[in-house]
């Protein structure tokens, strides 16, 4: 039932038949031009375009031209490392990486999905060998590959319905690439053993049939994507205007592979993908080959890209941002127990949760509650995995607040070089000498070494979350009434009547008793 599914989806897709779309409307942005082209060189060039895509709104399409006689297999079949640039062009999710974004070799991906080319340039007279290099000759082939993928590493398996190794559906049969050997045995429709399409640029490849020889190494390649809900899509391709597929080895085997059109699945956050295009090309090179042919490394060459067009429904942009703060929630003389809270957003919920407490201890909660006998500054890690695509992670470490006695007496403890307090900046020794002062006919002092404090304490990495908007506050009164202007406590059209409150606050915080506890506390 679900192949039947598909297979209308796919004819109705490349019929131009898709979904309503609602009140939406498609916008259409051309990324690349035919002057500049973007031209992507190995051994590592990545790239992506910052507008977010939503696909739930209706269907995408990304359609751009690749040059791949740039393409450089280098050594000649006897020295050949069986290795090749590929490049990636298509959708992942926001915030992912631009290079095989989804988790590495697994069916489906987690983070989108792409066109992934690359080629095999060394062929032996024909028989198909052509890494194994049997005999080893010089005879050039220059075949290119096209292959929808959604997961890094998986070749043509993402096209395996049974997900397993070996699989056989159907009847199976001798390899025809490994005469006499027993142990070579293919299945027949949606085997692991499914062989991707390959076009022949030179005419040479003596298996491919003249539809898809001599395209001279330039493909014009159109992706429609389409999501089936918010987690998962399907996409289809042509390349030069046939349908994308691959080759499956039928039961009634004669000799000539038979070409299966299909689409693929692929998981993501639907709401939320971006247009991305790299290339990769090895670098684990043989060091003995290099210096044979006085190289420094085996050059794999580059593609390059042009009249790319994506069409579709933009969205808006969410990444994923992990964070979380911890608040003290019961201090003794021998620990600190400590209520860390979430605070993670974007990307695509449910989340999963790993925490690292620094101390050996972790938790899978949302927001754990954990106590700390062992004095000494903490760092905590927590990683967020997302429904879909990849996690993201945030380290903080808490070192715990100190008071204005203490930055007083450690100036070798200031994270900077001068502090900004009512909109002037004072040096350290400035601000310390200040700090020192006497408060008694002036209560700007007072303010001062709290504010300066404070904004120290939050430097050095402490949670700000309950502190930043008296921190502001406080300096907007010292802006109105700087340091040393003679403000006194008495009298009810005192400015210490706003400014008093601003100081409790922060005289609160700095000794630990609100969302980040004493430095003293956890120094023990």
């Amino acid at each position: 039932m679900k192949k039947i599914f598909f297979m209308m989806l796919s004819t109705l897709l490349l019929l131009g038949i898709t979904p309503a779309a609602g009140v939406a409307q498609t916008t259409s942005i051309p990324y690349i031009g035919s002057d500049p082209e973007l031209t992507l060189s190995s051994p590592w060039t990545v790239t992506h375009w910052d507008d977010v895509w939503d696909l739930t709104q209706g269907d995408l399409t990304l359609s751009y031209t690749i040059d791949m006689n740039g393409l450089n297999q280098p050594g000649n079949c006897a020295t050949y490392d069986g290795s090749t640039l590929y490049a990636e062009v298509g959708l992942r999710g926001e915030g992912a990486g631009d290079f095989n974004p989804g988790p590495f070799n697994v069916y489906q991906g987690h983070c989108g999905g792409w066109m992934t080319s690359d080629d095999d340039t060394w062929n032996d007279k024909g028989d198909g060998l052509t890494e194994s290099c049997v005999p080893k000759d010089s005879t050039q082939d220059l075949d290119d590959k096209h292959c929808l993928s959604a997961s890094g590493g998986r070749g043509d398996r993402d096209y395996d319905v049974l997900l397993s190794d070996p699989d056989f559906v159907g009847p199976t049969r001798q390899d025809p690439w490994y005469p006499g050997d027993p142990t070579k045995v293919i299945g027949a429709y949606g085997s692991f053993n499914n062989v991707g399409i390959w076009w022949d640029r030179d005419g040479v490849d003596p298996w491919q049939s003249t539809t898809y020889a001599n395209t001279l190494g330039i493909y014009h390649i159109v992706i429609t994507y389409h999501a089936i809900d918010d987690g998962l899509g399907v996409m289809f391709a042509t390349v030069n205007g046939l349908p994308q597929g691959f080759y499956a080895d039928p039961a009634n085997w004669d000799g000539t592979p038979e070409y299966i059109p299909a689409g693929l699945s692929f998981k993501g956050d639907m709401k939320h993908m971006q247009v991305f295009a790299g290339v990769w090309g090895p670098n684990n090179n043989d060091w003995g080959q290099l210096d044979k042919y006085g190289l420094t490394y085996f050059d794999y060459g580059s593609v390059t890209l042009s009249d790319m067009t994506v069409t579709g429904y933009l969205g808006t942009s969410d990444p994923l941002v992990a964070d979380f703060f911890g608040t003290p929630t019961d201090i003794s003389d021998d620990n600190v127990t400590v209520q860390f809270t979430d605070a993670t957003h974007g990307g695509m919920p449910p989340y999963t949760y790993a925490w690292d407490f620094g101390d050996g201890s972790t938790s899978t909660e949302q927001n754990p509650t954990h106590t700390y006998g062992i004095p000494g500054e903490f760092t905590v890690t927590l990683t967020v995995t997302p429904f879909r695509c990849v996690p993201k992670t945030i380290t903080k470490t808490f070192p715990g607040t100190g008071t204005p006695g203490y930055w007083m007496n450690h100036p070798e403890a200031w994270p900077v070089e001068g502090i900004t307090i009512g909109g002037k900046l004072y040096t350290n020794a400035h601000a310390i000498a200040l700090m020192k002062k006497s408060t008694t006919t002036d209560v700007t002092y007072i303010l001062f070494q709290a504010l300066v404090a404070a904004k120290l304490n939050v430097l050095i990495g402490n949670d700000p979350s309950c502190i930043e908007g008296t921190i502001a506050e406080a300096d907007a009164w010292m802006t109105a009434y700087p340091v040393g202007s003679k403000v006194k406590a008495g009298g009810k059209n005192s400015p210490w009547r706003t400014g008093e409150p601003l100081y409790l606050k922060l005289d609160s915080y700095n000794n630990g008793l609100d969302c980040a506890p004493s430095r003293d506390l956890i120094a023990g």
